[in-house]
């Protein structure tokens, strides 16, 4: 399988690189402001917004990443390195790893996903690559539930939502050694807290920086808030200009007041706030035009190539959810089998909370592609 592998490497590798020569985009929508940060990060500034202040708006950790790259090449970087992750880690399931990370290779979304400087690619090999060490053959459980735990540690500073991916590995290093439900246990509070050891020094930082705690970043109200609106449809709108929340002094203010008006809404109307929900989710798993309407926005790419490449994407989306949703002909475990898929349904679920996105699905390609992996 190792030739057959270095294929799978060589061919994403080279398709993410000849992607990037042709198009030459630029960074739009949050990719720029990621990009920002990480510049400001690069220049010595610290981790502050434009205006030089302080912030935790959005999480740290693709900016970091970004900041260690050179400049004009850091989002295809670290794509290639989160690529390369990823290709590894589905290798590592079943018995048919390397088709695994030809699909990781060649699936459209990703591969023009690999051009933008968003969290969807690096948390998605992250977060494969938690649940490959979980389930892995090697070390003690107790080394694997660290290992793993540390993963989704760095998952939490890209995509907060990853914590909750925390016990679920731990428990998963105790199941694939047949370890009782005490021990099961105490290696999910031992994943828990390597996560959370790994998040600790920026949740300290936030605490000096923006006067008072804050985990990780500070959008949790404002996507809340958005969330709650029926206009919205589950989807993104800028918080208007005008809401009191805004005027408040403070970034950890602004959030709270986001966070409790969010809430105060959704209990208001709980029907209509599960609606939405339902709407957020079809908007996240029914189809996938976000790589393409990027790419438009990103190079110059005309309606007609938009078109055809989300129809591409989309065509690709679901021939990847209905097999990996099929219960016959995968080469994985049954133990890997439920890993995969409870990791991908935790890491889709706080979405039915917040803000739906197809762009968002992108993150658990990687946890499908082993379960789309047909025996020969």
């Amino acid at each position: 399988m190792g030739r057959k592998l270095g294929l799978a490497l060589l061919a994403g590798g080279t398709l993410r690189v000849a992607l990037w020569a042709l198009l030459r985009p630029s960074q739009v929508w949050d990719g720029a402001l990621y990009t920002a940060l990480a510049e400001g990060l690069r220049a010595g500034r610290g981790y502050v917004s434009p205006l030089g202040a302080p912030t935790a708006f959005f999480p740290p950790g693709l900016p970091l990443a970004l900041a260690a790259a050179p400049a004009e090449l850091a989002p295809l970087a670290v794509n290639l390195v989160a690529f390369a992750v990823s290709a590894l880690a589905v290798s590592s399931f079943g018995d048919r790893g390397h088709r695994a990370a030809w699909c990781v290779a060649l699936y459209p979304g990703l591969a023009l996903w690999s051009l933008a400087a968003m969290t969807e690619t690096l948390a998605g090999a992250l977060a494969v690559a938690a649940v490959a060490v979980a389930l892995g053959p090697f070390g003690s459980p107790g080394r694997r539930a660290l290992g793993a735990g540390a993963l989704v540690g760095l998952l939490t500073l890209v995509r907060p939502q990853g914590l909750l991916l925390a016990p679920l590995v731990g428990a998963l290093v105790g199941t694939r050694a047949g370890l009782r439900h005490r021990a099961r246990t105490l290696l999910a509070a031992l994943s828990t807290v390597a996560a959370l050891g790994l998040v600790a020094p920026w949740t300290a930082r936030n605490s000096f920086a923006l006067g008072g705690p804050v985990l990780v970043s500070t959008n949790q109200g404002s996507n809340l808030y958005l969330g709650t609106l029926p206009e919205a449809l589950g989807g993104y709108q800028p918080v208007p200009r005008s809401h009191p929340c805004l005027r408040l002094p403070s970034e950890r203010e602004r959030d709270r007041c986001l966070q409790r008006e969010g809430a105060a809404r959704a209990w208001e109307h709980p029907a209509r706030w599960v609606g939405l929900g339902a709407l957020k989710l079809l908007r996240t798993l029914a189809w996938e035009h976000c790589p393409a309407a990027w790419l438009r926005d990103a190079s110059p790419l005309g309606a007609g190539p938009e078109r055809a490449l989300t129809l591409a994407c989309t065509l690709a989306w679901w021939a990847l959810l209905g097999s990996a949703l099929r219960r016959r002909g995968v080469g994985v475990s049954r133990t890997e089998r439920a890993g995969l898929l409870v990791a991908a349904g935790v890491l889709l679920a706080p979405h039915a909370l917040f803000l739906g996105d197809d762009r968002f699905h992108l993150a658990v390609v990687p946890l499908l592609a082993p379960l789309a992996s047909r025996r020969a």
